[in-house]
């Protein structure tokens, strides 16, 4: 009897670590009746969904792809599609992970291309990942609300977005160590507020052109572009206020023009925060308004805050 006791004791004990961890689901888009949002749906906190195939996801509704209440969502798709969604192509929320490994992700004509939230994270590993976010309504990425970003190889363009191309917010941050990042033909090539990060470091790259602004810090956030940056041909290249700082090394090409503030840059100079002249950062906050629709959305993840 007590041996018995013993070994129901030690099944309880590995039942609860197996629930503990999640499981592991394979969606094959090429497979008839497999689609990762049907795989979401019933994904548990600690699941992992791996992603293969071409898949698309358009006019779905809300979300195109949702992650959601702490699982993750491995893609190494050939192709995934998300289009024409009310608020974002791929929505991750809830201490959520996307981690991007292989293949090319396209989020276009959303709201928000890829939208991050609730303490979650967005990856891109070293086997060359693509992602191009473009002619979104707002932001071609939007990560705040303390998630993040990181780039540990692989390639993101944002372009033609009506607001900004990558937008953080609320404590939210960029780290780029080894990817690439074209950000252009966007109103703000890139944007930081309230405590939010850009880092680029080691081996990052980073080009920033052709926007109304280039990057742009607000309340009390950094940027730190120490590896290969140019930030070129925006209407206004770097805007920092109200407490923001920014260090930046930025190299340009011999066929271009430097004008004034590449010079400044050129030579490494760390830049301190000036007043803005209408005394308010302007665009306003770009993830106040996400965030409080997200969680009258999914008042489950509101304890993620």
């Amino acid at each position: 009897m007590k041996t018995m006791g013993t070994l129901g004791m030690l099944v309880g004990i590995v039942a609860m670590a197996s629930t503990a961890l999640g499981s592991v689901r394979h969606v094959n888009c090429d497979v008839p009746g497999q689609t990762i949002t049907k795989a979401l749906k019933t994904a548990q906190s600690g699941d992992t969904i791996h992603v293969r195939g071409t898949c698309e996801v358009r006019g779905s509704g809300e979300d195109g792809i949702a992650i959601t209440c702490g699982s993750s969502t491995l893609f190494i798709a050939e192709r995934v599609t998300t289009a024409e969604n009310a608020r974002g192509g791929i929505f991750v929320i809830g201490t959520s992970t996307a981690a991007f490994d292989t293949g090319t992700v396209h989020t276009t004509q959303n709201t928000f291309g890829i939208l991050t939230l609730g303490h979650s994270s967005l990856t891109l590993g070293r086997n060359m990942p693509t992602i191009l976010a473009e002619d979104n309504t707002l932001d071609g990425i939007l990560v705040a609300d303390t998630s993040d970003l990181r780039l540990d190889g692989g390639a993101i363009t944002a372009a033609g977005n009506r607001r900004t191309g990558l937008g953080f917010g609320g404590t939210g941050g960029l780290g780029n160590t080894r990817g690439i990042i074209l950000s252009e033909y966007n109103t703000e090539g890139a944007r930081a507020e309230d405590s939010s990060r850009i880092a680029q470091l080691i081996a990052g790259r980073m080009t920033i052109r052709n926007n109304t602004i280039g990057i742009i810090a607000a309340n009390g956030s950094d940027i730190r572009l120490t590896t290969e940056a140019a930030i070129t041909d925006n209407g206004t290249d770097i805007v920092l206020i109200f407490g923001s700082r920014g260090i930046f090394t930025v190299q340009q090409s011999p066929q271009e023009t430097p004008d004034e503030s590449a010079s400044a840059l050129s030579e490494k100079n760390s830049l301190q925060s000036r007043p803005a002249k209408q005394g308010r950062s302007e665009g306003g906050p770009i993830h106040a308004l996400a965030i409080g629709q997200a969680y009258r959305d999914h008042p489950e993840l509101s304890g993620a805050t």
